[in-house]
């Protein structure tokens, strides 16, 4: 349950937002001249039409963007830098229920705005769709670093958060710098894979402990001395009859990189599971078999 909570609300948050701007937007066209003749009464004098103009294009535009969750972030900012003038201007004067309840449904909405902009789209959106396929094209040893909590990102090209200036904000409020009660209780029960890495005269051998995995779905990549894992363990087949109290089998998709004690040739790697153990081979590069003592001076 918590999982749908988690992945889909996110959406609908979206499209509740941003089917309000996209409605306003389309009526502004519609009822061009006496939206017009509002914004006069108001005291725009100067400009009215190009302003009008502006504010359709930021609301339809910025709209689209939240309800897509594409480049969310830049919508919900351009939104507020609107939103925020437009309440001043048209909303301050209150004389009636109405006009006060104005006020209050756009200052509501600018927190809303601000929320996506410091929290991102979620789950089901374009920005993630991109960011996932932007980030598995980054190095192994970018991606362990990522996984172990970096609140910061490096200045790599293809780092999203060389180019996102709301990427900073983000991360504060990630779960990589601020867990919460779900992902420590998630984290503490199942805890690391277990895995033992060695060398051998020749190779690397990395064995992990993988029971109930479905072998055919192992993706192994290996760069550098960095080696990444992904699988999925198989789900248990479910009994209506039995009420589980505790269970610590691992279940859903899984995902390690693990670092090397030696730079290996990938190209000659070889991986076969058996009884539940993945073992991996990886031959040493040949100047990384090498020893050399490093002569000590010591100073007079």
């Amino acid at each position: 349950m918590k999982w749908h909570f988690e992945k889909f609300m996110p959406l609908i948050g979206r499209i509740l937002i941003g089917s309000l701007f996209l409605v306003a937007g389309f009526m502004k066209i519609f009822q061009f001249e006496s939206t017009v003749n509002y914004m006069i009464q108001h005291g725009i004098t100067q400009m009215v039409q190009f302003f009008l103009g502006l504010a359709i294009l930021i609301e339809i535009l910025g709209g689209l963007s939240i309800i897509l969750g594409a480049y969310a972030e830049w919508g919900a900012f351009f939104l507020l830098l609107f939103l925020f003038p437009a309440t001043m201007i048209f909303h301050t004067k209150f004389t009636n229920s109405v006009e006060i309840w104005m006020f209050m449904k756009n200052i509501a909405l600018m927190g809303s705005l601000a929320y996506i902009i410091g929290m991102g789209s979620g789950a089901f959106s374009l920005d993630s769709l991109w960011r996932k396929e932007e980030e598995e094209e980054l190095p192994l040893h970018y991606q362990l670093w990522k996984k172990k909590g970096g609140p910061l990102a490096p200045a790599h090209g293809l780092d999203p958060a060389f180019y996102n200036p709301f990427s900073l904000l983000q991360n504060f409020f990630s779960p990589f710098s601020m867990p919460t009660f779900w992902e420590d209780m998630k984290n503490d029960k199942w805890g690391p894979i277990s895995s033992e890495i060695y060398e051998e005269d020749k190779d690397v051998v990395v064995e992990l402990a993988l029971p109930g995995i479905k072998p055919d779905n192992l993706n192994i990549e290996v760069q550098d001395n960095y080696l990444k894992i992904e699988g999925e363990f198989e789900e248990r087949s479910k009994n209506k009859n039995k009420k589980v109290y505790e269970t610590t089998f691992r279940k859903g998709s899984f995902s390690e990189i693990l670092t090397l004690p030696a730079e290996v040739d990938g190209s000659q790697a070889k991986a076969d599971y058996h009884n539940g153990i993945l073992k991996i081979r990886l031959p040493k590069k040949e100047h990384a078999r090498e020893r050399k003592t490093i002569p000590l001076t010591i100073g007079s």
